[in-house]
């Protein structure tokens, strides 16, 4: 079977990622029990147990299903109790970004939980750090646990040689190379200059506890960074930061509140080129929330306050990154709200931005419903989604899950099946989901009958594979029909058709002869083999012998003037058909003339002519064709007439037997013959005459003809 193969390769990686990963934050638990529900056409209220006055993290399997979530101090299943193992995580209470959830890269069924201290203690020393633990979800039967040996593992400390405490914002990037980035800032203290990116890398292989180091930000000084968010644009190339403190440099208090926006190259976890958009020097700004927009033109950030605690002083305010300068992105600021104490901004999974509240006790989050739009056509709501009550927003929403970028793969091939024959579709092993035809399969292979276009999925967390494969079925049909013609000896072509086979087709008939036609003559059964690339099938025909009709309409016949002659055709056909048009069976003739008809059987016609001529029967011969002399007194002579009813003036005949012997002779018209010779019987059996005679006028008329004895 010949196999055309066609490969093409197609990379997407923004959609690619969320092939994997399109429905695993399509549950979110936040603040004070709170929940939103995204997997329905609109999002849904939700409850839980946790209670997070800071960051907090959920994850939902790839179909929408709730797993576990955490405030970063806790772990609750998806029954909404704590996990056994699940308390006494290292992380501060009012952390914005304390826990980050990152999957396994080579395991479905495990996580790490990163969480983070961000803070001082009594005495103005930073005791900030970085831990991860492991949930594995196959503990806990199936309800998943925190892995004993896996938890609170030091990823950065203070102490040693580490002199740099983290800020309170991190997030996880997914990275180009089945990899996840996770970003971490340095807070600022009298010892640095607070501009420094920590990003570690997680692959198949674990962590790399030794990050990569970039040095790049507007903002310094002591506490600059402390208490901060981080958000990535969709495309992953650009990272906006904020800073939400006061500090000192070189004894002068300065506001450290700001709105960054980096360059961010997912391929090294490189941060470079860092534009302050706005803050800095200006005091009380009190910048804290930050978020792209879906299509990541826009970007957005909050300030719950401004001048300190002045009710209606705050404000969510928009710029346009799609601008050419940074001066035309600062000149874009416009202000979407002015509501108050807003907190945290996240992007949810039906491409709306929520909005938290500063330690609120708010039973609603607010909205921006258009967020691709410029300025206020944005569509802030507030309030913009009701809580369960009585759940309460926070400051922050759930930290987004990410998975590695999927490198998209698209194959197409073309392959054929015989007509009636199966075909198994593989896909190779070793991957974790399997679909045909979009259906989750257990298995990598699948069969398939019949033309159609096929495709089996294949994927794991760092690649998607789509086959699609189109099969064509050699079928054949020669179109070949039984058939009946009229006769028995015929001339004939079978014609195989083609146009229902697939180009290239070889025929040969039963007898060898090659290609689409056959000549016969003569009815039986035939077939053809139609071949192509080794499949072949036979189509069969029979030609059968319809019924001619046959018949007689008699032999000529002479027709007296003035009488008439019915003509009927014996042969019981469909229909008859009259040299004159007509179509009874029978036909009135009242004149000499050549008559045919013709009778229709099945399709099939028989045709017969006769003749039939004018007679002056005024003084015709009245002869029999046959009489039986055995004395019943039923024609028992053979006797003559004359049919005008006058007397021959002159009249003979003569009778003969089979050898030509005269058996009897007469002159007289009167006269007739009783089938005896020389006084014994004469034999039965057919006998011959001559009769000649003269009427009055003198005119002569012969008469020959045969008579049968009958005894």
């Amino acid at each position: 079977m010949k196999k055309n193969l066609c490969l093409f390769f197609l990379f997407n990686f923004i959609a690619s990622y969320c092939l994997f990963a399109q429905k695993v934050n399509n549950i979110w638990a936040f603040g004070d029990k709170a929940g939103i529900d995204f997997n329905g056409a609109t999002p849904v209220a939700t409850t839980n147990n946790m209670a997070s006055e800071g960051g907090c993290a959920s994850v939902s399997d790839r179909t929408g299903n709730l797993l576990f979530y955490t405030s970063g101090l806790q772990v609750w299943s998806r029954n909404h109790t704590q996990m056994p193992n699940g308390s006494g995580l290292l992380a501060d209470t009012y952390a914005l970004q304390k826990a980050v959830i990152v999957p396994f890269i080579n395991d479905t069924n495990r996580f790490y939980i990163f969480h983070l201290q961000s803070d001082m203690d009594v005495w103005g020393n930073f005791t900030g750090a970085v831990h991860y633990s492991v949930v594995d979800m196959t503990l806990n039967g199936g309800f998943g646990d925190v892995v004993t040996t896996q938890k609170n593992v030091p990823l950065w400390t203070m102490g040693g040689t580490e002199h740099d405490p983290p800020g309170s914002g991190m997030i996880a990037v997914a990275g180009d190379n089945c990899n996840v980035w996770l970003v971490t800032h340095v807070t600022g203290n009298d010892n640095n200059n607070s501009n420094i990116f920590k990003v570690f890398e997680i692959t198949e292989a674990g962590i790399n506890t030794t990050p990569v180091v970039s040095q790049t930000g507007n903002v310094k000084g002591p506490n600059a960074y402390l208490t901060s968010v981080m958000k990535i644009s969709p495309d992953r190339h650009k990272l906006a930061t904020t800073t939400f403190t006061i500090g000192a440099v070189n004894g002068v208090t300065v506001d450290s509140s700001a709105v960054e926006l980096h360059d961010f190259d997912p391929a090294t976890g490189i941060v470079s080129n860092s534009l302050l958009l706005d803050g800095y020097g200006t005091f009380f700004y009190n910048i804290l929330g930050v978020e792209f927009s879906p299509d990541g033109s826009k970007l957005y950030y909050s300030m719950p306050f401004r001048p300190l605690m002045a009710p209606g002083s705050g404000g969510l305010f928009q710029m346009d990154l799609s601008l050419p300068t940074l001066a035309a992105i600062q000149a874009s600021r416009t202000a979407v709200s002015t509501t108050f104490l807003l907190g945290d901004l996240q992007r949810a999974p039906d491409d709306k931005l929520y909005i938290g509240y500063f330690n609120s006790g708010n039973t609603f989050a607010d909205r921006i419903d258009n967020p691709n739009a410029a300025g206020t056509a944005c569509g802030y709501v507030t309030p913009g989604f009701a809580l369960t009550t009585p759940t309460q927003v926070k400051t922050m929403l759930p930290a987004p899950v990410v998975y590695p970028v999927q490198d998209t793969l698209y194959s197409a091939r073309d392959t054929s099946v015989c007509s009636g024959s199966a075909l198994t579709l593989y896909a190779p092993s070793g991957y974790l989901y399997y679909y045909f035809q979009g259906v989750e399969s257990h298995d990598t292979a699948a069969t398939v009958t019949g033309t159609g276009t096929y495709w089996i999925t294949y994927e794991d967390h760092c690649a998607w594979h789509s086959d699609t494969i189109r099969v064509h079925s050699y079928s054949f049909d020669a179109g070949l029909r039984d058939t009946a013609l009229c006769g028995t000896a015929f001339d004939f072509n079978i014609e195989a058709d083609n146009s229902n086979n697939p180009a290239g087709t070889a025929y040969q008939w039963q007898d060898g002869t090659a290609g689409t036609t056959l000549h016969i003559d003569r009815p039986g059964r035939y077939w053809v083999k139609m071949s192509l690339n080794g499949c072949s099938d036979t189509d069969t025909v029979t030609i059968a012998s319809k019924t001619v009709p046959q018949f007689s309409l008699g032999p000529d016949q002479e027709l007296c003037t003035g009488d008439q002659l019915v003509l009927t055709c014996p042969f019981n056909a469909d229909s008859y058909s009259w040299q004159d048009g007509g179509h009874g069976r029978n036909y009135t003739v009242q004149q000499a003339g050549t008559y045919i008809v013709t009778a229709l059987l099945d399709g099939c016609e028989g045709s017969d002519t006769i003749t039939i001529s004018a007679q002056d029967c005024r003084c015709k011969l009245l002869v029999p064709n046959a009489f039986s002399p055995n004395a019943d007194g039923l024609n028992d002579l053979f006797s003559i007439y004359l049919g005008c009813g006058d007397v021959p003036v002159k009249y003979r005949i003569s009778i003969y037997n089979r050898w030509g012997a005269r058996v009897f002779n007469s002159y007289k018209p009167d006269q007739s013959w009783d089938g005896y010779v020389n006084g014994q019987p004469a034999d039965a059996g057919t006998y011959f005459y001559t009769i000649d005679y003269e009427d009055r006028k003198g005119n002569p008329f012969s008469r020959k003809g045969d008579v049968a004895l009958i005894r």
